[in-house]
């Protein structure tokens, strides 16, 4: 598979091979900061489905067989993605059918990551806040560059982080240190990610960042996309993706946009967007969602 392939397919996202057939590489590319929009969720689980449907074609074909997914920026910068678009979010910028299909894409592309059939790796660099570290979370791995922050940073605009997002932090670093990365909104360096389970391999920087994490998938994906392991990690995580999916289906978009409709918290937002608006052409914000 080639990115040229599928560059046509989608707007944001492209799909290659990794440094051998049994790797794929979905890089990330929204200027000036990868923020996520519906579009570019679906655009990511379009792009997994599309690469889970040749790993299936391709489950007999031996050492030819696709195995692991490596998800990667394509900014020149180091950001991952700093979050989810305030621009969906912001009451007065959407409407509450607008603001479900976003919730809905989003989590629709959580879900697929989190449970799929294919060893999967976040490879982070740089900045990695809220949206970019729930993707992450729900990889099996993540390699991230020496200079990494990641953290579901929500509170600090008095947001709620979203109930399912905190839970996977817990399983990863565990509930008291869960509580603390988002009631402090934390955004914590590699090194301590590393230290609480989050990250396991940090490389010096960029360059050395997509080999790495492509050498990881394709080494702990050795039996991915096979009945054993597909079944052990649907026991491991079915619990959690069930109630996660029963939930955003029938509770969270209503009570998620309710509180994006509280007055305190679209004053909070619009002072934030404004901030943004006279720093766009600057580095990333570590505030976004």
């Amino acid at each position: 598979m080639s990115s040229s392939g599928s560059a046509s397919a989608f707007k944001y996202v492209t799909v290659s091979s990794g440094s051998s057939s049994s790797s794929c590489i979905i890089t990330i590319k929204r200027e000036p900061v990868n923020s996520m929009n519906a579009l570019l969720w679906s655009e990511i689980r379009q792009a997994l489905e599309s690469v889970e449907h040749l790993a299936s074609s391709s489950s007999s074909g031996g050492a030819n067989a696709i195995k692991s997914v490596v998800f990667a920026s394509g900014l020149s910068r180091d950001v991952f993605t700093a979050g989810n678009d305030l621009n969906e979010l912001y009451a007065p910028a959407t409407s509450e059918s607008r603001f479900n299909h976003f919730w809905s894409e989003q989590t629709s592309c959580l879900l697929a990551i989190l449970m799929s059939p294919l060893c999967t790796v976040a490879a982070v660099k740089g900045a990695c806040p809220a949206g970019g570290c729930i993707l992450s979370l729900c990889c099996d791995y993540v390699v991230a560059t020496s200079n990494a922050t990641m953290g579901l940073n929500e509170v600090a605009l008095g947001i709620a982080v979203p109930r399912y997002w905190a839970l996977l932090l817990a399983q990863t670093v565990g509930h008291r240190r869960a509580e603390h990365y988002c009631n402090t909104a934390a955004l914590v360096p590699a090194s301590q990610a590393q230290a609480d389970g989050i990250i396991a391999k940090i490389v010096p920087d960029s360059e050395q960042l997509i080999p790495a994490a492509v050498a990881l998938a394709e080494k702990n994906g050795k039996y991915a996309n096979t009945p054993g392991y597909m079944a052990t990690k649907g026991a491991l995580r079915e619990t959690l993706a069930t109630d996660w999916a029963r939930y955003a289906a029938r509770e969270e978009p209503e009570t998620a946009w309710a509180g994006m409709c509280e007055p305190e918290r679209v004053k909070a937002m619009g002072a934030l967007m404004a901030r943004m608006t006279k720093k766009a052409k600057s580095s990333a914000p570590s505030s976004r969602l």
